[in-house]
């Protein structure tokens, strides 16, 4: 299986990434929102035993890919890597 591309991701800064443009603002907006919809499925099929809610965060898990990867391909303005997810949750 050949190896997908990667990208030199710096260490995401703790409460995540200050002050970026207003293109990697909304690549990370829409990661995390994707991420805290997965998250909010999850919840619902622990809590209630839905399978279809557990269906439904598999299915949106897929949703990340696009924005995580164009994150990752944007370099930070300092030149010491590049952006990433920050994971937060709003």
């Amino acid at each position: 299986m050949p190896f997908p591309d990667t990208y030199p991701m710096a260490q995401v800064p703790g409460g995540g990434w200050q002050n970026p443009s207003p293109e990697v603002s909304e690549l990370l907006n829409l990661f995390n929102s994707a991420f805290k919809a997965v998250l909010d499925e999850l919840e619902l099929a622990w809590t209630t035993g839905n399978q279809d809610k557990l269906s439904s965060a598999i299915g949106l898990m897929f949703s990340f890919k696009t924005p995580a990867i164009q994150l990752m391909q944007i370099p930070l303005p300092d030149g010491s890597g590049n952006y990433g997810p920050d994971f937060l949750i709003y």
